[in-house]
This record gives structure tokens, sequence and C-alpha cells, in this order.
């Protein structure tokens, strides 16, 4: 067995099968510093703190399917991008990679999810980026059960992808939205997400791709609305979710789900509890008259413009 030098930076525990060669080396201690690719399964159970450079601007780069990184006991990465040129915590490239567990800490970015997608984040929790927690360039992943607390400019999870599955997930005090579906990101799925405070002028949940499924989600104390559909938003589902305390900032157009702008059709707002928002408890800037553009029904609330909204 290599024997490898200490490092303070982390150290990784993997396992290895070497069948061919007849022999087997398990939990194998290997040091890797900060800016090292992992293409295989790593076990992280220290804090890894990564001065980021335009050299090295991630923490650690994860390439799938062989690479995976499971953090434990304290493990993590922490990012002190004091040159201005880092860019990530960690990144996620290839295809069907994996990052759990574990903490990320301020970072420009804290995950963020490239490559050719079905990639998985799974319980991690992240804290203090500048940017956005989670940012998902790729398609068909699985963001899952991560605690995401204080975004200084961006959102707590922004999707630029399309199919991706968005479920169980913590975010306070976003500064921007708590969860932004971009124009052109469709078929999305953002269910059983708890949202509260996002903070600076901005929505719980803002959806601008098409085909995106909304429920059960509990969204509260957001600035502006605590849902959003905005412009040129079609065929999307907003079913069975919570929404209450939004529209903190006072402004006179914000409401608890609120479809703003125009050119937005088809879309299904059914069975969802608005209650104890300002301005509006519903909104539809989209269809004043009700002609049923968009479709209302089955919702608990008190106050709607127009009144014609159910």
């Amino acid at each position: 067995m290599n024997t490898f030098p200490l490092k303070s930076t982390l150290r990784i525990t993997i396992t290895i099968a070497l069948t061919a060669s007849g022999f087997a080396l398990t939990n194998q201690v290997l040091a890797v510093e900060c800016g090292d690719v992992i293409t295989a399964p790593a076990t992280l159970n220290q804090n890894l703190i990564c001065e980021l450079t335009e050299d090295s601007p991630y923490g650690l780069t994860i390439i799938g399917p062989t690479g995976n990184l499971t953090m434990i006991d304290g493990g993590g990465v922490t990012c002190d991008n004091s040159s201005g040129d880092g860019i990530g915590g960690i990144l996620l490239e290839g295809f069907s990679g994996l990052v759990t567990g574990g903490e990320i800490i301020k970072c420009l970015n804290g995950i963020i999810v490239a490559g050719d997608g079905f990639h998985s984040v799974l319980d991690a929790q992240i804290s203090d980026t500048g940017r956005d927690a989670i940012l998902i360039n790729s398609h068909n992943n699985t963001i899952t059960g991560n605690h995401i607390i204080g975004t200084e400019f961006d959102d707590g999870i922004d999707v630029k992808g399309s199919n991706n599955f968005i479920s169980q997930n913590k975010i306070e005090a976003s500064n921007d939205e708590g969860i932004l579906i971009d124009a052109g990101a469709d078929f999305n799925f953002i269910l059983l997400n708890w949202i509260k405070g996002s903070i600076d002028g901005d929505d719980g949940i803002d959806i601008k791709g098409n085909y995106t499924t909304v429920s059960q989600n509990h969204v509260t104390q957001s600035y502006d609305n605590g849902i959003s559909l905005s412009e040129n938003v079609e065929n999307s589902l907003v079913v069975q979710n919570t929404v209450s305390g939004n529209g903190i900032g006072g402004l006179l157009d914000s409401a608890g789900i609120n479809i703003t702008g125009f050119n937005n059709i088809n879309n299904s707002i059914i069975g969802n509890s608005a209650l104890n928002n300002s301005a509006f408890d519903l909104k539809d800037s989209s269809d004043p008259t009700c002609t049923g553009v968009n479709t209302w029904e089955g919702n608990l609330f008190t106050t709607s413009d127009p009144a014609c909204l159910d």
C-alpha cells in the first residue's frame, strides 16, 4: 500500500478493489487537494478550505458516472474567493455524478450542476453563497433534501435546464428567488419544498419556463410574490401549494400566487391555499376578465385580482 503525506486540506477514504491482479486494497487514504478532479467514489470527512484562483476556480470537480462524493462527519468545502476568480465550491461534470451530504460554505456558487446531466445532489447544506446556492445548467437532474441558507445576490436554486426534479429542499433567506425556473427551461418538477424569506424584491418560486409542475410546496415571507408565473409561460400546473404571508415588501401588485405580465396561457392554478398575502392572495394580469385563458379552480383565499378568480 502506498503511503501518502498528511495534507492539512483534506483526507479522503476510497475503497479500491483490484480483482484483476488477485488482491484488494480497502479504505486506502488518499490526500486530495483543492482543485482536484474526482473520477471515483470518494468519502470526505473533513472540511476542505479552498483558495480559489483563475487556474483553479472550483473547490472540487466531480466527473460522472464514475465520480461521486459523499461528505460525512463535518466534511465539506469552504471557499476563499479573495482573488475574485472563484466560480464554485463543487462542479459536477460528465453524467450521472453524485454529491451527497456535507457543507458548502462561502462560495460564489455552491454547487454547479453541468455536463450531460442525470446528476444527483442530495442532503447537502449550502450557506452564504455570493450568487446561486445550486446552479443547474444541464437536464434530467435530481436535487433533493438540501438545506440552503442565505444567498448574497442570486437564487437558492437556479434552473436553466429541463426535466429536472427539485424536491424536499429547505431554502431560507435567498436574496433573489428561492427557486427560479428560467425561460427555456421546460418540463421541470418543483415538489414539496419549504421556502422562507426571499428578501430582496423577489419571489419564493418564479416560473419562466413552460410545462412546469409546482406542487405541495410551502412558501412564506417572500418580498414580492409567493409563486409567480412570468410572461409567456404556457401549460404549467400549480397545485396544492400552501402560500402565506408573502408580499412583505408592500408592493401594490404582489400576490400569494401571481400570473404576471402577458401571454400566459393554458396554466392551471388548482387546490392551493393562499391566505394572508399582500396585496392579494391570487392575481392574474394575463386575464383581467376571467375569460379562461388560465384555469383557477378550488383555491382557498380571501382576496383576488380580478375578483372573479376561483
